[in-house]
């Protein structure tokens, strides 16, 4: 039974990308597993580099001014929905609506190797609502000067000193299969419970990450592109307002799941934290939205953890040697010689 678990422990080594590490295991469905890029997805607009963020906490906010702009000579994070080359992955100025209608995703992880995809909204909404424990596993946040929202992997262990409030809400007010957008345009399921006390510095979280904990920076969202108001460069507050608005306080990831693409409109989930002054923006939430493609919103990939199914099962005389593998309200568990193990060789008791 060694060699068992010394696989499934190899299975799990870190995703290392750009110099940076990001350990933890997320459950997306009740069979799947991945580890998340170490952060947002960037692009370079002169030399047409494509990069993950250095760290989880970076965001470009009002450089995104410059998305379609050949001589911008930096990074820009807020991207149209992709559909390939015809607009740049994403990372173009077009600010049509018809540019998404019945057309094709393309995944930004066709861009890199290793096999990193885009999450499809079924899979944000397992991640957040449907995994074992996950009223527990995510919580609004503060890391050092940054908002958004942190995700513990599906086995956690705080490190010590360091307390999370997960942001405990009523099943009732889940967001679930009820919550699908319809013509009533009722999105989603306001949850406007405070925001916990989770307000840690950079080197508290850099202890969270080295334990698996995800965090997804309030970037902002850009409704526009270089050239797309007056056919110039934003040279106004109210003009580059557009852009990168709400940054840092709200939160918009695209999914690969098309919502009506008919009309060009895409689904993507929607985090947002207390925006002070703003009624709209006025609590803490996660939703799923259906929106247009065109605008430009954030993109944090995923890698799936592969596990050879066939190395979990196998067959003896004796019944209480069987090896197998089971899903439990969401949670992936093996059974061995009459005990439960996480996929990491814990016993479960």
């Amino acid at each position: 039974m060694k060699n068992l678990f010394t696989l499934l422990v190899c299975a799990m080594t870190a995703v290392a990308v750009n110099g940076q590490t990001n350990a933890g295991r997320f459950s997306v469905s009740a069979t799947q597993q991945v580890t998340f890029a170490p952060g947002n997805l960037q692009f370079h607009m002169v030399d047409s580099v494509w990069r993950f963020a250095d760290t989880q906490l970076d965001w470009l906010g009002n450089a995104n001014l410059e998305v379609g702009n050949p001589n911008y000579n930096g990074w820009v994070d807020l991207f149209c929905w992709s559909i390939g080359a015809e607009n740049n992955f994403g990372a173009t100025s077009n600010y049509d609506t018809a540019m998404c209608i019945n057309k094709e995703f393309v995944d930004w992880g066709t861009l890199f190797d290793d096999d990193w995809y885009t999450l499809s909204k079924d899979e944000w909404n397992y991640l957040f609502n449907t995994r074992a424990g996950a009223n527990d596993k995510w919580g609004m946040a503060k890391v050092g000067d940054t908002l958004g929202v942190i995700l513990l992997p599906d086995e956690w262990t705080a490190p010590e000193g360091i307390t999370f409030v997960p942001r405990v809400l009523p099943t009732s007010e889940l967001w679930d299969e009820g919550d699908l957008i319809d013509e009533s345009w009722d999105h989603f399921r306001v949850h406007n419970e405070n925001m916990p006390a989770n307000l840690f510095s950079e080197d508290e979280w850099a202890q969270m990450e080295a334990a698996g904990a995800l965090f997804l920076p309030n970037a902002g969202r850009r409704s526009g592109g270089y050239g797309n108001y007056l056919n110039r460069v934003c040279d106004t507050v109210n003009f580059m307002y557009r852009y990168s608005y709400y940054e840092n306080y709200l939160g918009t990831y695209w999914t690969s799941t098309p919502y009506k693409i008919d009309e060009g409109k895409i689904m993507y989930v929607y985090i947002s934290i207390k925006a002070l002054g703003d009624e709209e923006y006025d609590w803490g939430k996660i939703a799923c939205w259906g929106e247009t493609g065109r605008y430009g919103q954030s993109v944090r990939l995923v890698k799936r953890v592969a596990v050879d199914p066939t190395a979990l099962e196998s067959t003896t005389n004796d019944p209480s040697s069987l090896i197998r593998k089971v899903v439990r309200n969401g949670q992936f568990y093996i059974l061995r010689d009459g005990k439960t193990f996480t996929p990491t060789g814990q016993e479960v008791r």
